[in-house]
């Protein structure tokens, strides 16, 4: 008889779940089953093995799969059955929807992305183009960087940070969410996960322990504490 009790635990048990990937992968597949065939849900789900076996994040196979729900739409068609042609229409669809003017964005270069990592998987049997290159319906697919849209004007300055810690009133929690990120350059997630044993006090300031989304890193604080009205 199984005792739960000293079973080992998963890494997952030891951290904070803050977008919940588990249920929107979950809708994902429930959103391919309505409206995708059945070859291509089933393709799909190799698909997230593999990317499992790989090692990736769930926050990527989720974009991947989000990425295959709308490639699959706009194909209108199973994927054994596509042809050159097909990939080539797929990039004009995606082109003419999600590009600026006909210029690469960000949504262009993920959906082209992700096409060529499916399809070299599908075709040659593996994600990685170092062991397999790219098979010739997408071999020609040219991703380009897509044009800085966020100028300097565009993030808030000094003035703007003092207005909204000003709104927050003496709401520490409040400010500290609005302070940290400024000081530190973290995304949202960043801040979200962290917990007390990330975070240490000395004479200089506050260091946290951020879990970046391709390394772990220290940052030191200096103007937070003074923003918090923290006493050192």
């Amino acid at each position: 008889m199984r005792n739960d009790k000293y079973m080992p635990k998963k890494r997952e048990d030891f951290t904070i779940e803050i977008y919940n990937h588990d249920k929107v992968i979950g809708q994902t597949y429930n959103l391919m089953k309505k409206d995708l065939s059945e070859k291509n849900c089933q393709l799909a789900r190799k698909y997230d093995v593999a990317m499992v076996k790989d090692g990736l994040s769930k926050a990527t196979r989720l974009k991947h799969l989000k990425m295959l729900l709308n490639l699959g739409r706009m194909l209108g068609k199973d994927w054994p059955d596509t042809v050159k042609d097909d990939i080539d229409n797929l990039i004009v669809q995606i082109m003419e929807i999600y590009s600026s003017s006909g210029k690469e964005t960000e949504t262009t270069r993920d959906h082209k992305k992700v096409l060529k990592i499916f399809w070299r998987w599908y075709k040659l049997g593996s994600r990685s183009f170092k062991k397999v290159h790219d098979p010739q319906e997408t071999a020609d697919i040219v991703m380009k960087k897509p044009a800085e849209k966020i100028t300097r004007e565009n993030l808030i300055d000094e003035k703007d940070l003092q207005n909204l810690l000003h709104a927050c009133g003496e709401n520490a929690r409040d400010r500290a969410f609005l302070h940290v990120p400024y000081e530190a350059a973290t995304r949202p997630g960043e801040v979200l996960s962290l917990q007390l044993k990330h975070v240490v006090q000395d004479k200089h300031g506050i260091i946290i322990s951020v879990d970046g989304k391709s390394l772990f890193f220290e940052n030191r604080l200096s103007r937070t504490p003074f923003a918090l009205s923290i006493p050192l």
